[in-house]
């Protein structure tokens, strides 16, 4: 970014999301040497509920990232956040 200043903490809070969907999909399985939680249906499906959120809320910060450092104008920034607020879960 031309601003410098940040560290993609939207990219970590995607890679969050991933591996959260990843273990979702591996519960009970062996993963390196370690059993993955197996959780309740409910709790689960809000795990995965929280994966979605995680998600959008990365795709909004990313675009405030690019705001905070320069790299987008006002008017481009609303109009890329009404885009994801459109498909809002």
């Amino acid at each position: 970014m031309s601003g410098g200043s940040f560290d993609y903490a939207y990219a970590r809070m995607h890679e969050f999301a991933d591996d959260l969907r990843e273990r979702l999909t591996q519960q009970g399985q062996v993963v390196d040497g370690w059993e993955v939680s197996t959780w309740k249906p409910a709790v689960a499906a809000k795990l995965a509920e929280i994966a979605v959120l995680v998600d959008h809320s990365a795709k909004l910060a990313k675009e405030a990232e690019w705001l905070y450092s320069g790299d987008t104008g006002e008017d481009t920034f609303m109009w890329r956040v009404a885009k994801i607020e459109e498909k809002k879960p």
